[in-house]
């Protein structure tokens, strides 16, 4: 299954509004010269900005600078760099308003990361669909080559597996209870962890990963094949 095309990644053009990637414009305030006026870049910033249909919100602390929202868009601005998680057609509106600034110049805008723009349901659905790929990982991760030795701490390795099978989606998609994350902030909440640890106690109540006692707790491994339930 192509997941960009079902769930909405950017994919076959990734020039198409509807889909988002995180994104990096590049630009020259000489906020390091005397002559640098930050209150008057910031004040031309975000009147650009909301002219164009964007939310300004304080910076959210000490030494950050303001937060644009508009829709799903989410820009952190900043006097070297502006960043944040774009769809690709505003990302293009952007580039154009930007580069009407008097106060700075517009640089290299980079595009760095493909994001999916999809909820928590729509997540368990792509992992369903790798689920023995999953699984195969599980199994090789915690094999051992002696029947007496054994992993512990598998917390780790679940963790470790959960950042190759996750997917970067967009921080401000509904959460867990179908809500909007208000102030941007990461949506992540543990759903590819809490997967593959469900799938991991699946394989250890089948007996397909053996569990023992040892000197550093309760420990695990793959069963070899001729340990394997019938």
């Amino acid at each position: 299954m192509n997941f960009g095309q079902r769930f909405g990644r950017r994919n076959d053009n990734p020039d198409k509004a509807g889909h988002y990637s995180s994104v990096h414009f590049n630009i020259n305030s000489g906020h390091k010269e005397d002559s640098f006026d930050e209150q008057v870049f910031y004040k031309e910033l975000t009147s650009i900005l909301e002219i164009n249909g964007w939310e300004i919100r304080p910076p959210q602390f000490v030494g950050s600078g303001p937060v644009a929202l508009k829709d799903a868009n989410e820009l952190h601005l900043g006097e070297e760099l502006f960043w944040g998680e774009i769809e690709n057609g505003e990302r293009e509106n952007l580039v154009k308003m930007l580069s009407t600034a008097n106060t700075f110049q517009l640089g290299e805008v980079e595009v760095k990361q493909e994001i999916y723009d999809v909820n928590d349901d729509q997540m368990i659905e792509i992992l369903d669909s790798k689920r023995d790929e999953i699984k195969a990982d599980l199994l090789a991760a915690f094999t051992t080559k002696r029947c007496d030795h054994y992993k512990h701490e598998p917390e780790y390795i679940i963790m470790d597996l959960s950042k190759q099978h996750d997917i970067y989606r967009l921080k401000r998609r509904k959460t867990m209870t179908g809500g909007i994350n208000p102030g941007g902030g990461w949506a992540y909440n543990g759903v590819c962890q809490n997967y593959i640890k469900e799938l991991f106690q699946e394989l250890v109540d089948s007996g397909e990963i053996i569990s023992a006692e040892t000197k550093n707790g309760i420990s695990y491994r793959t069963a070899k094949s001729d340990e394997l339930k019938s």
